[in-house]
This record gives structure tokens, sequence and C-alpha cells, in this order.
């Protein structure tokens, strides 16, 4: 993955973080029609990619491009 498509994965996870947050935690819940399990599988899928991306991006020297 190249630097650009890193930097728009690590914005694009925290869009949806910060999204999750703001809307009182319906997000997933929306998005898994309702389904608690899985709308709790896909915020933990999403904190994971995040993690990923931080990682990646703190090994390029990258944190704060972006941001």
């Amino acid at each position: 993955m190249g630097d650009t498509e890193l930097i728009a994965l690590s914005k694009l996870m925290d869009y949806l973080l910060v999204q999750h947050f703001e809307q009182g935690s319906e997000l997933f819940n929306i998005a898994a029609d309702g389904e608690g399990d899985l709308a709790h599988d896909m915020r933990a899928s999403v904190c994971q990619v995040q993690v990923a991306t931080r990682r990646a991006m703190r090994e390029r020297n990258m944190l704060g491009a972006g941001s």
C-alpha cells in the first residue's frame, strides 16, 4: 500500500470511529441492521485496522502526515 493510500485509510478509520461515538454508538448498529453481535464485530474490526494502519505509519515515520 502506498503512503497516500495509508493516509486515506487512516482518515477513513478515524472518521468511522468518530461517527460511531458522535452518533451514540448507532453507526455500526445501522450498518449491521440491528444485529448487536455483528455491530460489535464491525467496531472491533475498525479498531484493529486503525491500530495496524497507525503502526504502519509509525514504521514509515509518517505519523502526523495527513492528520
